[in-house]
């Protein structure tokens, strides 16, 4: 029997039309699965507050940590440092002062170091900090609350450890 290849010809039309379907069936289905959220390069995780906050500043989802409220201050914020480890911006997301002001500190093997007192920004509150040499890979960050200008920590509202090495 000499048949006409052309009887396979709608075979492979339901064939495609099946797998088409198929498709769209299976992309239906999976796109309710909840996405991870907070997940940023390098391996380091944030919540979405915090990747809020790097928006509002504009700044790269790179090379952050998160601070989270150790007080009774409900706030929270992030740490982000430059590749070679000697540029720390701290943000923070607070409420205003009546008084006082709010300061970034490093805490490294136990000693601590004022990075300065934070400024408010377009976005919440803010400071930069340049060391004159290379930090560690680990240490503390923590924001408190000031009454006075003492270079004495005095209430811890934020805080959170830095892993520059991850």
């Amino acid at each position: 029997m000499n048949r006409n290849p052309l009887f396979l010809l709608p075979i492979l039309v339901v064939l495609a039309f099946g797998v088409v379907l198929g498709y769209k069936w299976w992309n239906a289905q999976t796109s309710n699965i909840p996405k991870p959220q907070g997940v940023l390069t390098e391996g380091i995780s944030v919540d979405d507050n915090s990747q809020a906050l790097l928006k509002r500043f504009g700044i790269p989802e790179k090379r952050v940590a998160q601070l989270k409220s150790v007080g009774r201050t409900e706030g929270y914020g992030v740490v982000q440092w430059s590749e070679d480890r000697r540029l720390i911006t701290v943000l923070a997301n607070l409420p205003q002062l009546q008084k006082g002001s709010y300061q970034a500190w490093m805490i490294i093997d136990g000693s601590s170091t004022l990075m300065g007192t934070m400024r408010i920004g377009k976005g919440g509150y803010v400071v930069d900090y340049t060391s004159p040499s290379q930090l560690p890979e680990v240490m503390t960050v923590v924001v408190s609350q000031e009454v006075r200008k003492d270079n004495i920590l005095e209430e811890k509202v934020l805080e959170g450890v830095v892993n520059m090495g991850e």
